[in-house]
């Protein structure tokens, strides 16, 4: 893919002091388009742009809590003021969740599904009718293959992304004729501060180390590998990118040929 792909479009991307949103902006900044970075993490947030800026890259951030409504609007009309337009929203923010299914909580429960599907529904219901009005735009939803295939002790994070393939599909049917294309992205294990977290709580479940763990699960994977922030962002770029014009209401399943 050529670079400045992404030449004159603005993006804006949530759960961005992840590493993978962090990633994807470093992607979407490198192809030429305005980007602007929304999360929870103010400090974090700023370092990120900080680092991202050049003489020729329009970076801005804002700290907001995706979950919920007034800030969501906030965010989007500074982020509009900002970049004059929403042509890509990449739904980022999410939780993952450990926890077996007869001890998750009601408040766990809805944590997981505010900041996996709530997130999503509030900033695309916000950013359409601003797409709507260009006439065109991309939405691209950071979910994981727990939304293809439930598993244990995952529950509540199974059925929230779920939830998001189903939102994925519902927007892709309702606003295509729009122009506007909404597809989600389904990565296996991305490896990263927070697989480091999940690998401990397995290791301690199975009384085993967290590298058992991890040389377990990659032999289970025919790339012999786990996927990377820098994987997410590359599929979230050919989203983007005019190289998938006729794609939308799909899940793209990024799991190095593991089949689920």
């Amino acid at each position: 893919m050529k670079q400045g792909h992404l030449q004159g479009q603005s993006a804006v991307i949530t759960g961005a002091a992840s590493s993978v949103g962090r990633e994807i902006a470093r992607l979407f900044v490198a192809e030429g388009a305005r980007v602007g970075l929304v999360d929870l993490l103010a400090e974090k947030l700023e370092r990120i742009a900080d680092s991202l800026r050049a003489p020729d890259a329009a970076v801005y951030f804002f700290a907001a809590d995706v979950t919920r409504y007034a800030h969501v609007e906030s965010a989007v009309a500074d982020m509009l003021a900002k970049l004059g337009s929403v042509d890509i929203l990449v739904n980022n923010s999410g939780v993952a969740s450990i926890t077996p299914f007869v001890e998750t909580s009601e408040a766990v429960w809805e944590h997981v599904f505010a900041a996996n599907v709530t997130s999503a529904f509030l900033m695309s219901q916000t950013v359409i009718p601003h797409m709507l009005r260009q006439g065109s735009g991309k939405i691209i939803n950071v979910g994981g293959e727990l939304g293809l295939r439930g598993a244990a002790w995952h529950v509540a994070e199974s059925a929230a992304k779920s939830a998001l393939v189903g939102l994925t599909q519902g927007l892709a049917d309702e606003f295509g004729d729009e122009q506007i294309r909404v597809n989600v992205i389904c990565p296996g294990v991305v490896k990263d501060k927070g697989w480091l977290r999940q690998a401990a709580g397995y290791a301690q479940k199975y009384n085993v180390s967290p590298e058992e763990v991890e040389d377990l699960l990659i032999r289970q994977i025919p790339l012999g590998r786990l996927a990377t922030p820098e994987d997410v962002a590359r599929a979230a770029l050919f989203l983007a990118s005019e190289e998938a014009a006729y794609i939308t209401g799909q899940s793209i399943t990024l799991s190095g040929g593991k089949i689920m």
